[in-house]
This record gives C-alpha cells, sequence and structure tokens, in this order.
C-alpha cells in the first residue's frame, strides 16, 4: 500500500472513520453470521449461497483495509498551509456559471458528491478552480461542452 498522504476535509474524515466503525461494529459481524449460518446448513447444492455468503465478508475486509489505509494517510485540508488568495483544496468557492451562482467545496476524489456541493479536485471544474484568484474567468469542457465559470468569491 501507498505512504502517500491523501488530502481530506474534517468532515470526509469523519465520514470515512464512520463507515469504518459500522463496518467493524455491524456489517462484518453480521456477514460472518451470515456465513457461519451457511456453512452449518451446508449442502452440495447450496454452493452459490456459500460463496455469495464468503463474497460479502470477504468484500467488507478488503474495504476495512482500505479505510484503515486511507484514514491513516490522512492530512486534513484544513491543517495545510495554504495561499489564500487562491482556491485551494477545502475551499468554499462561489461561482458564477450560466448566470447562476453555485457554491461549491473543493475536495479530494474520496469525498466528491457533486450533488451535495463537494467537487473533486481532479474533475473538471475542480482543475479550473484549484489554484485560480477570485474573479478569474475560466472555460472548462464537460461532455463537448464549453462552460464559462466566473470565481466570485473565495469563503
Amino acid at each position: 500500500m501507498s505512504s502517500q498522504l491523501i488530502q481530506l476535509t474534517r468532515t470526509g474524515l469523519s465520514v470515512l472513520k464512520e463507515e469504518l466503525k459500522r463496518i467493524e461494529n455491524e456489517e462484518l459481524t453480521e456477514a460472518i453470521k451470515e456465513l457461519e449460518e451457511v456453512r452449518l446448513k451446508a449442502t452440495d447444492q447450496d454452493g452459490n449461497e456459500l460463496v455469495s455468503a464468503r463474497d460479502k465478508v470477504d468484500f467488507l475486509l478488503d474495504r476495512v483495509a482500505e479505510l484503515k489505509s486511507i484514514i491513516s494517510r490522512a492530512q486534513l485540508t484544513e491543517d495545510t498551509p495554504k495561499d489564500t488568495s487562491v482556491v485551494n483544496l477545502g475551499d468554499i468557492v462561489k461561482v458564477k456559471i450560466a448566470d447562476i451562482v453555485y457554491e461549491y467545496r473543493i475536495v479530494s476524489s474520496l469525498e466528491a458528491n457533486p450533488l451535495s456541493g463537494l467537487i473533486s479536485v481532479e474533475s473538471p471544474i475542480g482543475k479550473a478552480l484549484i489554484n485560480a484568484k477570485t474573479g478569474t474567468h475560466q472555460t472548462v469542457y464537460i461532455n463537448e461542452k464549453e462552460l464559462g465559470i466566473t470565481i466570485l468569491e473565495i469563503l
């Protein structure tokens, strides 16, 4: 596994920790219990059910390992020194797109949820906003359509 730091917001880290806690304390316990029940009643005809139960446990164990790795390498964007004159990871930005004003928070791809206003730094809009200054006009191409974005304010 990589030892590279992963930039996360405090909220994003909290969400990942809650997911880890839920999987370890609830979902994994339940999945292991289901696997044991299937094993106890298994017959040759129950092969698919056994494979499915085993796959579910394996998936959850892999997710636990992945979450622990991410959490151990997390660096909070709020704790990172920033140039406040430009858009940084973790910043909330007020932008104008096609005469409509939006507020986006620039986050890592792990936290992205565009419907909630969380834009990945790796998305076309995130790439256009990162390191840009207030008043800057950027052109972004999404699905071959040109989109003009003006940065109104870094909050």
